[in-house]
């Protein structure tokens, strides 16, 4: 079987995470697909050996019906004829050709704001098609406008996938018997914009901080350890506390695992961080959502 998972990535490294995430749940579960992710984004060297193709970002005329047939993303797609298409929210690019691939389609949407499915262009409204899909699935506990249908979180690792607690501690260069916080931010100058004040106090109350960032190398005060992290969910065994953004990794991640969480939200074009942190700090998984897609998939 092939599938493919397309997204865009061009605001970092998060959508390429969820589309490692749902090639993991396949590999744990012993079923041989063939998987590949297509993307825009400048960070594929965190997707470890996984077959992606980089795609340009087109235009919405570029993408239309007047000129689909000669756009990068068509020729890709039926280049590799897939048998199942993961969309992960980039819905535009698609809208006039999507009907006429042979393939099984889901679209995975998240907390996103009810404009997201309607955009007005300068020449055209053009508004989301959900007949177009064979199911939509929110992969969050919100109120999507386009389906009732709804999923756990995705997440890159399930439990008794991430190093024990002495391993971390070791590989990392950590002190079993400190505080140990990791600063994980993959935003600003290092993402550290704004956490000056939070740092300095943790530290005087005893904390280690151990900052990573796929923007700069690790750092603790331990020395410097590999550059480019990733993913930093194989050493949470390590830290008492996480402080990170409240995108959809990291949010999604310090929950499943049961992190204490410092959030710090970041400002987005159709995302509200702040909304995750007011609604679903206590969610509880009943399974990574990672693995139910794969059942879903293989159902189809």
């Amino acid at each position: 079987m092939k599938i493919v998972y397309y997204t865009s990535g061009v605001t970092g490294s998060g959508r390429l995470v969820t589309g490692l995430s749902i090639r993991n749940a396949f590999l744990r579960k012993n079923i041989p697909v063939e998987f590949t992710i297509l993307h825009s984004s400048t960070q594929a060297h965190i997707l470890q050996g996984v077959e992606n193709v980089v795609l340009p970002m087109e235009t919405i005329s570029q993408t239309g019906p007047a000129a689909y047939d000669r756009s990068a993303v068509y020729r890709q797609l039926i280049e590799l004829a897939p048998d199942v298409l993961v969309v992960d929210l980039l819905w535009v690019p698609l809208r006039s050709f999507l009907g006429k691939l042979p393939c099984r389609k889901i679209f995975l949407c998240r907390q996103t704001s009810n404009e997201f499915f309607r955009l007005n262009d300068r020449a055209e409204t053009i508004v989301f098609d959900p007949s177009c899909y064979d199911m939509i699935l929110a992969t969050e506990p919100w109120p999507c406008p386009v389906t009732d249908k709804q999923i756990n979180p995705i997440v890159i690792r399930n439990p008794d996938e991430i190093l024990p607690r002495d391993k971390a501690l070791r590989d990392l260069g950590l002190e079993p018997d400190k505080k140990n916080c990791l600063l994980s931010l993959n935003t600003g100058e290092h993402g550290e914009t704004g956490t000056g004040d939070l740092l300095s106090s943790l530290e005087s109350s005893g904390w280690k901080i151990f900052k990573t960032s796929l923007l700069r190398p690790a750092t603790s005060l331990a020395g410097t350890s590999p550059p480019g992290i990733f993913p930093i969910t194989d050493y949470y065994n390590a830290f008492d506390k996480i402080i990170s953004g409240a995108g959809y990794n990291a949010f999604w991640e310090a929950v499943y695992f049961k992190k204490e969480a410092v959030f710090l939200p970041q400002r987005r074009v159709f995302e509200t961080q702040q909304w995750r942190m007011d609604n679903c700090r206590n969610f509880t998984f009943t399974e990574n959502g990672a693995d139910q897609l794969v059942r879903i998939v293989m159902g189809l």
